[in-house]
């Protein structure tokens, strides 16, 4: 059965940099979060992102990574399976490195499709199949295709400023979470046409600290050659 595009709210929270929902949907859980430390990051974009001292931008780094880690050990909305908080002592991120944070053009396809994007559930999530973002990582040319969420009443792509790109690469399944990580980031955040990418920000969905979650599966065209070693780790060694 698919999932119903109107999720009731269950659970709405907010602690310190980080704000998220949690919906309940035909017997499961989905999430959806926004890390207004991610929206800080945001901010730095374009020149002034180039501008910044590595030092500065590692630090903020950490920064986020300790607020994200509070959330994750004091609330108990948090993901991390209640027998396991006691024992919580951080997630496990590849070090901030600035040679991750790369500007991609962004190519937006003339007409957005609604497309059905597997789970690790077997449910289905609408997405619009919004553009394509091509950049150079580690010396290689990339691509990544850019989606933007369905809303249930009749929300207008073009003023959704979000694109959602989950991916997984060669890192996948041994460095990091097997089922692949997500990656955000606000359109045209480095000028029109353009966005920063920073994979320093990249985070494991949900289902990767517990099965209660339903997380959406990237697609092969988002599957990446090159090792990410940026962001977050796998959670379990």
């Amino acid at each position: 059965m698919g999932v119903s595009p109107i999720r009731q709210l269950v659970t709405f929270a907010t602690i310190h940099l980080i704000t998220f929902s949690v919906y309940s949907s035909d017997g499961g859980f989905w999430y959806s979060m926004r890390w207004e430390g991610i929206e800080r990051f945001r901010k730095i974009g374009g020149n002034k992102a180039m501008s910044r001292s590595q030092d500065e931008y590692v630090w903020e780094i950490k920064q986020f990574r300790h607020q994200k880690d509070q959330f994750f050990a004091t609330s108990p909305d948090a993901p991390i399976p209640a027998q396991e908080r006691g024992q919580f002592q951080g997630l496990r991120y590849f070090e901030p490195d600035p040679a991750y944070r790369v500007e991609a053009e962004l190519v937006r396809f003339p007409t957005p499709e609604v497309v059905q994007l597997g789970t690790t559930t077997g449910r289905i999530s609408q997405h619009y199949r919004y553009g394509e973002v091509r950049f150079t990582l580690g010396g290689q040319p990339c691509r990544l295709t850019a989606y933007k969420s369905v809303h249930a009443h009749g929300h207008d792509v073009h003023a959704d400023r979000e694109l959602f790109l989950p991916f997984r690469d060669a890192t996948s399944g041994q460095e990091s979470y097997g089922a692949g990580r997500y990656l955000e980031v606000e359109e045209d955040n480095a000028g029109p046409g353009r966005v920063l990418l920073d994979f320093n920000l990249a985070y494991s969905p949900w289902c990767s600290y517990s099965d209660l979650y339903s997380c959406v599966l990237p697609p092969a065209e988002n599957r990446l050659s090159v090792p990410v070693r940026a962001g977050e780790r796998s959670y379990h060694e």
